[in-house]
């Protein structure tokens, strides 16, 4: 595949000095993703500086996503909830990943008061204007347009979600049993010596 990312301008778990960037494809609102999330956390606290992971949400909501198969159905807010993110990184990316993780921790589904206590949850972290700046401005907007087009292209052949980018050519489709599972997999396809984690993944 073509695609092409700037660790030090997208979201990032991790340093993006790190010496294998993933990208991970996920949406606040699903699932699977919510529980690829705390494995990939894992990673990262496992492998430090060896791993990063650009973040990059793909709202399964239409009124943000044409893209969607017809057999995939809505989730409210999530177009909200992931401007609200990265805006965030936008307007200081320090409190991206507190927000990231309020985010996906947030009760299903997502109503208006949830949307309400995000944008405050937000706001609380970078502050009201530059939060309100940040939106304003044209890039998480393009950001989801890219992201949404980039993970269209993915879902062609396996629609699954959450998506990892292991390499140009190795995608992970769906979530792994264990975190365990998913350093193993990470450290086979991305040549990493298992001999150098910082310390033994955890098996849940």
């Amino acid at each position: 595949a073509d695609f092409s990312y700037d660790a030090t301008e997208l979201p990032i778990l991790g340093s993006p000095a790190a010496d294998v960037i993933l990208v991970e494809y996920f949406d606040y609102t699903c699932r699977s993703c919510r529980d690829f999330a705390g494995k990939l956390a894992e990673l990262v606290a496992v492998r430090p500086g060896d791993v990063a992971i650009i973040i990059l949400p793909v709202p399964l909501d239409r009124s943000c996503n044409d893209r969607l198969s017809a057999g995939v159905r809505d989730h409210p807010g999530s177009c909200v909830l992931a401007e609200l993110a990265l805006a965030c990184w936008r307007a200081d990316r320090r409190t991206f990943p507190a927000l990231h993780e309020h985010l996906l921790a947030m009760p299903l589904p997502i109503d208006p008061a949830c949307l309400a206590e995000a944008r405050s949850k937000a706001e609380e972290l970078v502050g009201a204007a530059p939060l309100a700046a940040a939106l304003a401005d044209p890039w998480p907007r393009r950001q989801l347009a890219e992201s949404i087009a980039a993970y269209a292209r993915l879902a062609r052949h396996n629609a699954t979600m959450p998506k990892l980018l292991l390499t140009s050519s190795m995608v992970l489709n769906g979530t792994v049993r264990t975190a365990r599972e998913l350093v193993g997999v990470v450290e086979q396809q991305c040549g990493l010596d298992p001999a150098r984690r910082r310390r033994t993944p955890s098996g849940f």
